[in-house]
């Protein structure tokens, strides 16, 4: 790991976490990812849209029995709008889990919660690789959700829409950030999913979206260095 670099907002960066965002050919790891979650998060009420960490995904996913699943959802806080989860192809229940950080490709679930009253939740996919088998893990990870806000492990069938605007990765390692890029299309929490479908269509592609983390990354240590030196 190295030299600690960063915490932001519990959000932990290390020296090798920089040298991958730096890197141009470097696959993202769950603290990258974690990392741009957490400052998406602070430009939205997470009582509207909750950024999910990889890392819990992966926890619901892989360890936790019936009885951590029932104490993790009365302690769970459903936004209204969005949940916003990034998913790893190592979150389906054809592999094991071994640690955090596994897995090969990155995607987004996204699920718009029902209104109040409604019992119907909107499941959306989004994937840099169409036929990645991604969305596999994305239906179990949404049925696991679907458990936690529900309450419920034996809740209704669920429908997961592909969203077809899209933008596709044009070489093997940028799955990433364009999941990140997905993500911050909710930051202003949309209202429909042709506003959804628009925004995704004219999301930032893989390099921009590395410059644009890496100038999330700075700006953060930059105002921790100007809190410090106010101390």
């Amino acid at each position: 790991m190295g030299e600690l670099v960063l915490n932001f907002n519990d959000a932990i960066l290390y020296q090798a976490d920089i040298d991958i965002l730096r890197d141009l050919t470097a696959w993202l790891n769950d603290a990258c990812i974690h990392f741009y979650f957490t400052y998406l998060q602070t430009k939205v009420p997470r009582t509207k849209v909750l950024f999910m960490d990889p890392s819990v995904i992966t926890f619901l996913m892989h360890q936790c029995d019936d009885e951590d699943l029932q104490e993790f959802s009365q302690s769970f806080q459903v936004p209204s709008k969005y949940l916003i989860i990034p998913i790893n192809d190592g979150h389906g229940s054809s592999n094991s889990w071994k640690r955090p950080g596994s897995g090969s490709h990155w995607s987004l679930l996204v699920v718009g919660l029902a209104a109040t009253g409604g019992t119907k939740h909107d499941y959306w996919y989004l994937d840099s690789v169409r036929g990645s088998g991604n969305a596999q893990a994305a239906r179990e990870v949404a049925q696991r959700i679907t458990e936690v806000i529900e309450g419920d492990a034996n809740s209704a069938d669920i429908t997961i829409q592909s969203v077809p605007s899209t933008p596709q990765q044009r070489n093997g390692h940028d799955c990433g950030l364009h999941c990140l890029a997905f993500a911050s299309v909710f930051c202003t929490v949309p209202e429909s999913l042709k506003e959804i479908e628009d925004d995704v269509s004219a999301s930032p592609d893989g390099t921009t979206m590395r410059k644009l983390v890496l100038e999330a990354v700075e700006r953060a240590i930059q105002e921790r260095d100007g809190v410090e030196a106010g101390e």
